[in-house]
């Protein structure tokens, strides 16, 4: 199975957004996603994502998490993980940006933008959907019934 990092935003907080990310680390384990917290409380935009760039692993898959991005269906996720990781390598990485939005830097670095809707979202729980969906994609590719 491949595995995952999470660059994103924000320090989650006990509560029920770090119970759900837990539940979801749990059940992706032993593969869990390797998420990384960049506290941009008092960043502005280009400090946020300069600290976000520097956490980017060359070479690597990247996708970033953006209200303009392309919407994929659960199935297309799993496939997007499954062709990423065999042919761009591992960790497939996504990034969850600022509150301010991404440079044009990083967008031109991702491979793709994707999308949970045309809504906002908060950012605690755009991390718990990815998880989610990262889960879901591991159980399509598995086989298992999770996902009917």
């Amino acid at each position: 199975m491949w595995q995952t990092r999470i660059i994103c935003t924000g320090r989650l907080k006990s509560g029920p957004y770090a119970e759900l990310q837990a539940e979801y680390i749990k059940r992706l384990s032993p593969n869990y996603p390797q998420i990384i917290e960049i506290d941009d409380r008092k960043l502005d935009k280009k400090a946020a994502n300069k600290l976000i760039s520097d956490n980017i692993l060359e070479n690597k898959p990247l996708f970033i998490l953006d209200e303009v991005g392309k919407a994929v269906s659960s199935s297309g996720f799993c496939a997007m993980l499954q062709s990423a990781a065999q042919t761009g390598g591992q960790p497939v990485q996504f990034v969850i940006g600022p509150t301010d939005g991404l440079t044009d830097d990083i967008r031109k670095r991702a491979d793709k933008s994707i999308s949970f809707g045309r809504s906002t979202w908060p950012h605690f729980m755009v991390r718990v959907l990815l998880l989610e969906q990262i889960y879901r994609a591991k159980t399509i590719a598995s086989g298992h019934p999770y996902h009917r």
